[in-house]
């Protein structure tokens, strides 16, 4: 008989993670275990051979994070709907685990443990909370009754431009919830609550940005209360937030009865100034999802490598003399035969708050990163910024701002 003494959680983070599974046989003369992993649809995604090691001697562990990290991948999905299923960010698998022993000298197949299914996902936790990690606090699981995260580290109250994109990533364990929107306007009082259904994919996106929100529940946020709204920070230095002048809206997921299931994430409305270049930049965070950053003022740096080859300078002029000028003009030295051009942006960031400035340590280390368009298109652009020194406000009197330098192969992103 096999028995598995030691397995990974039913969901589990495979980037840089470990997926360990321990296994051991009642049959003193055990030589090795024949692994299958299995797509829940039973396609084979591989098939392993484990021999018994010393520390276990009637059984083995295997760590398949290596296999597993291969299915999953970040899914950035423009589209103006609420809720998008991403597939790619998620697999669920399970194992068909044979024995073989040795029998009066014969090596014969034993016991088949076929187990239920697991799932790994594209995202990474740091070691030291990976030892108390639990797949509950990401995940929407029945019977739990704490707070559920989003696949993002981002604060849970933010600043967003009226023309921003903003994504929500979730992970589900079968369960059936909706997305809650309250909006809030002058004085904190609600205006509205909204629901949007149909959360139910096992690994799912929310567009949480004002204009699609707009554009769904048919709200005008501009006009809830007459002009009262103003901007988070001013135009120049920033000042504090005048929550009670400003309009916001909070998104969380409940189950269908209507109860809390996730956190609840806060989005303060700013105008854009009208005198300065915004855009947004798109980056995959180590949880799986994608998070945005505003920028402003992109300047452009150009750089542009030649490759050439060199050529001998006298021929046949018009006039047939053998010469090193054809009517007036010196023939070429060198030709280019390769042209490749590369533009450099850098922008600033809003005025950071320190917990904002906490959570740029993803953009750092992101895989990827594209900058939306005007026509909101995405294009994948190269971060410069390879460091990052984290500045709280108890270091310095100054206002926090961050500035990014990316590349990309195309000039006049913003023009």
């Amino acid at each position: 008989m096999i028995t598995i003494t030691s397995q990974p959680q039913k969901y589990t983070p495979v980037m840089n993670n470990p997926v360990i599974f321990q296994l051991r046989s009642d049959r003193s003369s055990i030589l090795y275990f024949i692994v299958k992993v299995l797509a829940s649809d039973n396609s084979i995604i591989s098939t392993q051979k484990y021999y018994t090691v010393p520390p276990i001697p009637l059984g083995t562990y295997f760590d398949l994070s290596s296999i597993l990290s291969n299915y999953v991948d970040y899914q950035l999905v423009n589209t103006e709907n609420i809720v998008e299923e991403t597939p790619a960010l998620s697999l669920a698998y399970k194992l068909q685990i044979t024995e073989y022993y040795l029998s009066i000298g014969v090596l014969t197949q034993g016991d088949t443990l076929s187990t239920g299914l697991y799932d790994v996902w594209n995202g990474e936790i740091d070691r030291t909370h990976f030892t108390d990690f639990n797949y509950k606090h990401y995940t929407l699981s029945s019977g739990y009754t704490g707070t559920i995260h989003f696949l993002t580290h981002k604060p849970t109250v933010n600043a967003i431009y009226k023309d921003s994109t903003e994504y929500l990533y979730y992970l589900n364990d079968g369960q059936v919830a909706k997305a809650k929107f309250d909006f809030y306007g002058q004085n904190n009082q609600l205006v509205s609550t909204q629901y949007i259904t149909g959360v139910t994919q096992n690994a799912g996106r929310l567009n949480v940005s004002p204009n699609t929100l707009t554009n769904y529940f048919g709200t005008d946020f501009s006009g809830l209360f007459g002009h009262q709204f103003q901007i988070q920070f001013a135009l120049q230095f920033g000042d504090s937030l005048k929550l009670l002048n400003s309009y916001y809206y909070t998104v969380q997921l409940t189950d269908s009865s209507g109860n809390t299931l996730s956190e609840k994430r806060t989005y303060v409305l700013k105008d854009a100034s009208k005198c300065r270049k915004s855009f947004q930049l798109m980056f995959s965070n180590p949880l799986g999802g994608f998070d945005s950053l505003s920028l402003f003022n992109p300047q452009e740096q150009i750089s542009s490598e030649k490759t050439t080859i060199g050529k001998y300078p006298f021929q046949l002029n018009s006039s047939g003399v053998y010469s090193d000028i054809n009517n007036g003009i010196y023939n070429e030295t060198s030709t280019v035969i390769n042209i490749t051009n590369t533009s450099q942006y850098t922008a600033i960031t809003d005025v950071l708050s320190d917990d904002s400035a906490k959570w740029l340590r993803s953009i750092i280390t992101a895989e990827k990163v594209y900058v939306r368009l005007d026509n909101s298109r995405y294009y994948p652009v190269t971060l410069f910024n390879s460091s990052y020194t984290i500045r709280q406000k108890k270091y310095s009197t100054d206002n926090n701002r961050l500035e990014i330098t990316f590349t990309c192969d195309v000039p006049g992103l913003f023009d």
